[in-house]
């Protein structure tokens, strides 16, 4: 099983000249793990074989060393995201890394603006065209966090569930083709 999750910059902390993430107690499945890494809690709650996160080199730059004392991943060094073709080769780096036949996780925390909907995207292509097998899309939402810092996560693949039953719905009504069910 593959994990692929993003990690931006943070918050920028002008005492220690760095940027960061905030700790929290992430919460899923009964399980609890404190960490300001998501990407950390997402091994830690999927333990898949392979850890992808994908971040901007200046992401890396922040935050590689920090969390490889965490856990061990591979680096998918993207671009901001500011062009088309930026967002083409986001779109290509992610859909190279993952594998035909693959099971995945993946993780939306950190993605920045249209990177989830850019990962939406390579999922619907992968289970096409590679035969992937999407296991959970986890999200963590830190601003529902509780009074004892407690931070909930979410899997949303019922949502992408929810896009193949309506594609399966257009097939039937447009088509008669009840194979989609």
């Amino acid at each position: 099983m593959i994990a692929v999750t993003f990690l931006g910059l943070g918050k920028y902390n002008k005492e220690k000249g760095i940027y960061e993430y905030e700790e929290t107690k992430y919460c899923y499945d009964g399980k609890e793990i404190d960490t300001c890494y998501f990407p950390y809690a997402v091994k830690v709650f999927t333990a898949p074989d392979k850890l992808a996160v994908i971040m901007t080199e200046k992401a890396s730059k922040e935050h590689s060393e920090r969390l490889s004392k965490k856990c061990e991943y591979d680096s998918i060094i993207i671009e901001e995201g500011k062009t088309e073709q930026e967002i083409w080769e986001i779109f290509s780096k992610i859909t190279d890394y993952i594998t035909e036949e693959s099971e995945v996780v993946v993780d939306i925390t950190h993605g920045f603006r249209s990177q989830p909907v850019i990962l939406l995207a390579c999922l619907v292509y992968l289970k096409a065209l590679k035969n992937v097998r999407v296991k959970q899309i986890l999200y963590a939402a830190f601003d529902a966090r509780d009074e004892n810092n407690k931070t909930p996560v979410f899997d949303l693949k019922p949502f992408l569930d929810l896009m193949d039953w309506s594609y399966g719905v257009y097939e039937f009504i447009n088509n008669g083709n009840s194979k989609e069910f």
